[in-house]
Formats: C-alpha cells, sequence, structure tokens
C-alpha cells in the first residue's frame, strides 16, 4: 500500500448506510486488502481497534460465502484445533455426531452433557459411527442457563492447548421454532459452521492464511417472525447496556457497541475462533458462584467480536453456499418490505436510527 493510499483507511470508519446514498460498489473492500496484504502488524491492529467491528465488517466486506464440496486449497493446517460441543438434548445427539465427524481427523473432540447417562450415551453413538479423530471426550456437568456459560466455564481448561476452536451446541427456543426452505434455525447455525468436511476445511484455511482474523459466524437470520432478534425478548435493544457493562468489565475500552448500531454477533454462540482473540474473557477468574446477573450472562453470547477487536483481530460472517442460496431470497423479501413500509409511512429511508425510532424497534 502507497503512502498515497493511507490516507483512505479512515473511509473503513465511515457509516454504511452512506453505501445506500451511492450509486456504485464501495472500494473499501480492496482498500482493507491492500491493508492486510503490508503485513503491518501495528497499523493491522491499529485499525482493527479503532473501528466497530460490525462498521468494519460491512465497509471491509468482510463475509465470506465457503463451498460445501470443493476445497479452496489442499495445504494442510499447521493450527491445532479442537471442537467444542454441549449437547441439552438426547434426542439431538445424533445431528451433533454427523457434524462433528465433518472435523479434520487430527482435530480433538469434546462433548459435554447433563447426566452420566446421556454421556453413556454419546459415547455409545460415536463408537458406532466410528468417528475418525486426534482425541474424544464426553464431560459430565450440569446444563446451564447459557450457552456461552457452558464453554466460559466449563470448557475453559481445554483452550490453552489449541490454537483454534468452534463452539456448538444444540438448541430449542420457542422463537427460533418456524422454518423457512425447510431449514430451522439450529440448522442453519451448523450449516454456517460444520456443513460438510470441505467446508470445515475452507473455514480453517481462511484462518490460516489470515493470522489478524479472530472469528467467524454466520449472519442473523433473517426468518422466523421477521428477524426476532430485532424485536424479541432477547433484542440488541434490550441488551446494548448489559453488553457495555460486561465489557467494561473485561477492559474493553475501544469499540464498544453504539446503541444504533445493529447486533454484531453469533447470536446462538455457534462460532469459530482463534483463542489468542478471545482470551481475554479466559483470562478472568470466573466462578459458578460469582456468576453475574442473568440479563449480564445473555449479554457474554454478545461480546466476541469486541474482545477479539480489542485483541486486534477481525471478525468475518461466513454462510454455505446452501444456506446463502436460501437466505437471500428471504433477505431480499425483507428487505423490499421494510422499504415499502417506510415510504408507505412517509419514512426517508436511509438512516438506520430514523427507521428504527419510526417503526418502533427503539425507545
Amino acid at each position: 500500500m502507497t503512502s498515497k493510499k493511507y490516507k483512505y483507511i479512515r473511509s473503513l470508519a465511515q457509516d454504511p448506510s452512506e453505501t445506500m446514498k451511492a450509486y456504485a460498489i464501495p472500494a473499501t473492500p480492496d482498500i482493507f486488502k491492500e491493508l492486510l496484504k503490508t503485513q503491518d502488524d501495528e497499523l493491522i491492529d491499529s485499525v482493527v481497534r479503532s473501528i466497530n467491528p460490525y462498521i468494519l465488517n460491512k465497509n471491509a466486506g468482510l463475509t465470506r460465502i465457503l463451498s460445501t464440496t470443493d476445497r479452496a486449497n489442499n495445504v494442510q493446517t499447521k493450527l491445532k484445533v479442537a471442537l467444542l460441543v454441549h449437547s441439552y438434548y438426547p434426542d439431538s445427539v445424533p445431528d451433533l455426531l454427523k457434524y462433528a465427524s465433518n472435523m479434520p481427523e487430527d482435530a480433538d473432540i469434546y462433548f459435554t452433557t447433563g447426566s452420566d447417562r446421556g454421556a453413556q450415551e454419546i459415547q455409545k453413538q460415536f463408537d458406532e459411527l466410528d468417528i475418525k479423530c486426534g482425541k474424544f471426550e464426553v464431560h459430565v456437568i450440569g446444563n446451564k442457563s447459557s450457552d456461552a456459560g457452558v464453554l466460559l466455564l466449563d470448557l475453559i481448561h481445554l483452550l490453552d492447548k489449541y490454537d483454534l476452536f468452534c463452539y456448538a451446541h444444540d438448541q430449542n427456543s420457542s422463537y427460533m421454532s418456524l422454518k423457512s426452505f425447510d431449514q430451522d434455525y439450529n440448522s442453519m447455525l451448523f450449516e454456517c459452521n460444520l456443513a460438510s468436511k470441505e467446508y470445515v476445511h475452507n473455514i480453517i484455511s481462511e484462518f490460516e492464511a489470515n493470522k489478524h482474523l479472530g472469528l467467524t459466524f454466520p449472519p442473523l437470520a433473517h426468518y422466523a417472525n421477521r428477524f426476532p432478534f430485532l424485536c424479541g425478548k432477547y433484542s440488541w435493544n434490550k441488551q446494548h447496556n448489559s453488553t457495555r457493562l460486561l465489557l467494561r468489565s473485561l477492559d474493553v475500552k475501544n469499540n464498544l457497541p453504539g446503541e444504533f448500531i445493529p447486533l454484531f454477533a453469533p447470536v446462538g454462540s455457534v462460532f469459530w475462533a482463534r483463542t489468542n482473540a478471545v482470551r481475554n474473557i479466559f483470562d478472568n477468574s470466573w466462578k459458578y458462584k460469582s456468576l453475574p446477573s442473568s440479563r449480564i450472562l445473555r449479554a457474554i453470547d454478545y461480546i466476541w467480536a469486541y474482545l477479539a477487536a480489542e485483541a486486534g483481530y477481525y471478525s468475518m460472517l461466513t454462510l454455505s453456499e446452501n444456506y446463502f442460496s436460501a437466505d437471500f431470497g428471504v433477505y431480499a423479501d425483507y428487505l423490499h418490505g421494510t422499504i415499502s413500509t417506510c415510504f408507505q409511512n412517509g419514512i426517508a429511508f436511509g438512516s438506520l436510527e430514523v427507521v428504527a425510532k419510526s417503526l418502533g424497534g427503539l425507545k
């Protein structure tokens, strides 16, 4: 990157809504690519730390549609990788193991569940499937009210052994029960994280090729009662203050989420992470007896991208080909409906803050 181009870095921090007023594809993704090519770690760290993760993701074009059938390359990863899975519901074990079988054969796999009987059943089904992996262990823990709490408190001692990990668990929530294109919310999370051996290879390759990549996760679902995470019980609006408080308690000072910046998090707590990118939270001495309130605990699900940014790592959205094919049509329909509603109500579309307030999404 020439010295002339350095001045354009500030465009990575512009309000993404400004792009809606342009008549050409923005050049900011190329600017970020050129920035990464400089291998100027200090500059890259400064840029990532100073720009809100949602804004950087949009302006830098950090979304990847990955193949589920073809490998992007045949490079053998040097990263030590683990899969961490929590099973709440016995009926979901076959599906969890099916997705777990897509991990590289040298990766370690850890399952946790809430009872000895459940652990025995997981081990039995694993043995019957003859899944090839480095290590397979099943641990019995109590079912917790927070998915992130399970990872944080029960699997923390495992993470120092690995460069990269994927965390997953089954889901069962009333507002996630609707289906779209024969995919429910739970299958979407796994489809965009562990769809196939080729897909998992391609995700790991992204981390291998980009040392500043810290986190990958699927985009928010654009279905189930029209984007429930913007209007449901656990909407961003209700978690905003809790998330900021939790981040401050972890000494995260930059990139705190703004009130009108959309939620940017692995909602559902199924994601891939570079251990060093989220080490902050694991270095804190969390104990069961000192768990924060339920709202603060729920906010743990929302802080991962901000932790990574504070450590100098950017986050990327990843989708499988199959999910993108289904999601794109739903998203286009949702966007069309939103714009139509704005015009029908005399709202000037283009300002997120104005639209959200006018539609009653923010108080």
